[in-house]
């Protein structure tokens, strides 16, 4: 403004510069020669001359007029006319009694180049200053204030900011005075977008992220307010900030504990409610599990009884801690219950309570542990200890009986063996005795005797030898023997016991030697009881085979007959004691049950097996499986002499059960 290219184009334009100058809020006025040419409408508001200065169209009259307004009238005057003689753009400015404020700016008018006459534009900014003034009385409440106090402009140019504004931003009052309000934000966007939020509202509270001059970030929280003038037109903006930045640590941490604390509850191995007035708060995922729910919806809110009832054992107790619980702030210790659940399932649990006061409500904490796993199993620990007792009595029992059948045995062998002596005495002495009327019956009777005491002294060496195993006194007695050749010699010893029956004796092997180690009179033992068994059940022209078989690492015994055979549901049974395979066998079949018990502990004494196989009515089959091994390089081998000498009474004690006379 203050220039126009020529006189022309002023004439011209004169209607669209005029239409610009009456929209102006600024007082505008034209002089040529300190002589008045134009005024706008604001100007004439502003001033309120008397009309008859206006006639007159001077403006030393008309500053005659304003100066005794001023507060420094001389200064003023003489300042603007200094100003009017200039041929450049300058400012003043006019300070009122009233309190008004005007600014006024100097333009040179220049037409073709040379200067025609002054504009002066006069703006009212009384509200300003005003506020400037208002500001400096508070500066200092402001500058020592804690929070951070910050003014910007409409155009977003930090206008102030007080020290401990400064101190959190680190910069110092010239870095910050005059720059962009969002430079000091880490998101700008974030920033523009709260500004235009502001000046749409008028005023707005909230958080943000504020970046300091170093670069690093603090969080804060601020008030902020735009200031209008009079007429509603806003001037500024004004914001009060707190750093929240340790707050919201603290916050986060306290959140972090939370989120925790709430992950605690919810992993821990015991149900945790939470409940008011009976009724359901909270309760962890244990807690839903005992009562057999899902989720915390079908449980907030609802009480608990809905879900389960105390047993009526324990419901008194339960009534009792829960008026202490209400009557003051305490933490109950644990105690056992019982409870109902809906679907009628009882539980045991263990539950211990505490109260307290928040908020003025009554809370109470129940944490509870199901028990009810423990429980059955102290009942069952209870039942096992009983059993135990049980156990070692019948341990007992059994071992007082052991010792019982150990000595009645020997008590009844002595007298056995006394009367079995004299049986075979009077045998001797009166074989030649047939001319006696009473021979015959005397042969037959005391050959009753004789087979009667065999038969007892069988029972006794059984009772003996098992009675031996089973308190653990009996060892075998190892030597390095051909097994082909004493089982050979076993089998041949019975052979008038087969002659006599009316029964075919087989013996068969794949190989004429094994030494292996093994007591040559438990095996004995065991063959004589086997075809014992094979006798009993087979009946005239039967067959008796028995077979040793070399294989890769053990020698197989089998023992098989044509007899009556063995029912499948007996076998399993078989080698049980006092479990009568004979029984079943044949009419002429007896015996204690003993004898096939014996034979597998000294077959499992060899580490080896024994097994039964039968077709009922057709054959049965024993077979034994002993490994091979010797116990050292000694020639220590199987002497059929030696067993020859004394098998026959052996033979005749262990076939006592078969009835047969005058063969050995």
């Amino acid at each position: 403004m203050g220039t126009i290219e020529s006189k022309d184009r002023l004439i011209g334009d004169k209607e669209i510069i005029e239409g610009m100058l009456e929209s102006s809020h600024d007082g505008i006025l034209v002089l040529n020669r300190k002589r008045i040419i134009y005024k706008n409408e604001r100007f004439v508001e502003m001033c309120n001359f008397p009309k008859e200065l206006w006639e007159e169209q001077n403006v030393l009259n008309l500053l005659n007029h304003i100066k005794d307004q001023l507060i420094k009238p001389d200064e003023s005057i003489a300042q603007l006319q200094r100003i009017s003689k200039s041929s450049n753009k300058d400012i003043d400015y006019l300070n009122f009694k009233d309190g008004r404020v005007w600014e006024i700016v100097f333009y040179p008018l220049v037409i073709d180049g040379e200067v025609e006459g002054e504009v002066w534009n006069f703006r009212d900014i009384s509200n300003f200053e005003r506020l400037k003034a208002d500001l400096k009385i508070k500066e200092q409440a402001i500058e020592s204030s804690l929070n951070g106090e910050v003014f910007v402009n409409m155009e977003g140019k930090v206008v102030y900011a007080n020290q401990q504004a400064l101190d959190w931003w680190g910069y110092n009052s010239d870095e910050v005075l005059g720059k962009g309000g969002e430079q000091f934000w880490r998101d700008t966007e974030n920033f523009r977008e709260a500004v235009n939020k502001l000046i749409k509202e008028g005023s707005c509270f909230g958080e943000g992220i504020a970046k300091r001059k170093d670069g690093s970030t603090f969080e804060i929280e601020a008030f902020s307010n735009v200031i209008k003038d009079k007429e509603g037109k806003p001037i500024i903006i004004s914001s009060s900030i707190i750093d929240i930045s340790q707050r919201k640590e603290v916050e986060r941490e306290l959140k972090k504990s939370k989120e925790l604390y709430q992950h605690f509850i919810k992993l821990l191995p015991n149900g945790v409610f939470l409940h008011r007035d009976c009724k359901c708060l909270y309760a962890n995922q244990e807690a839903l599990k005992l009562i057999s729910c899902s989720s915390l919806d079908q449980v907030i809110g609802r009480e608990l009884e809905e879900f389960f009832d105390i047993h009526t054992n324990y419901r008194r107790k339960f009534v009792e801690r829960l008026k202490r619980l209400e009557q003051e702030d305490i933490s109950l210790e644990p105690v056992e219950y019982k409870i109902i659940l809906k679907d009628g399932t009882v539980r045991d649990i263990e539950a211990s309570s505490s109260s307290l006061i928040y908020g003025g409500e009554r809370y109470f904490t129940t944490i509870v542990q199901d028990i009810s796993e423990r429980k059955e199993n102290e009942r069952l620990q209870r039942k096992v200890i009983e059993k135990q007792i049980k156990l070692e009595e019948a341990k007992e029992y059994d071992r007082l009986k052991t010792e019982f059948f150990s000595n009645i045995s020997h008590d009844f062998k002595t007298p056995l063996n006394i009367i079995l002596g004299t049986v075979e005495l009077l045998m001797k002495t009166h074989l030649n005795q047939k001319q006696c009327i009473y021979y015959d019956k005397f042969v037959d009777y005391t050959n009753i005797m004789k087979q009667n005491c065999y038969r007892l002294l069988r029972l006794l060496n059984n009772l003996l030898d098992i009675t031996k195993f089973d308190i653990g006194v009996v060892n075998l007695n190892l030597t390095n023997n051909n097994i082909v050749y004493l089982v050979e010699d076993i089998v041949m010893s019975v052979v008038p016991y087969a002659e006599a029956q009316g029964i075919e004796l087989y013996f068969d092997t794949n190989t004429e030697e094994r030494i292996i180690a093994c007591d040559p009179n438990k095996i004995e033992r065991v063959i004589l009881n086997l075809l014992s068994n094979s006798f009993k059940s087979t009946d005239v022209g039967g067959k008796i085979t028995v077979k040793v078989l070399e294989q890769e690492d053990s020698i197989l015994i089998s023992v098989k007959d044509t007899g009556i055979g063995i029912p499948e549901k007996k076998l399993k049974k078989l080698f049980d004691r006092f479990e009568q395979a004979d029984s079943y066998l044949s009419n002429k079949a007896e015996g204690s049950g003993v004898g096939l018990a014996l034979v597998k502990t000294i077959i499992e004494a060899h580490n080896g097996k024994i097994s039964v196989a039968s077709q009922y009515g057709e054959w049965t089959e024993f077979e034994i499986e002993l490994p091979i091994r010797d116990i050292s390089k000694e020639d220590v081998y199987y002497n059929s002499t030696y067993i020859k000498d004394s098998i026959i009474e052996r033979v005749n004690i262990e076939f006592s059960d078969v009835y047969q006379s005058n063969i050995c």
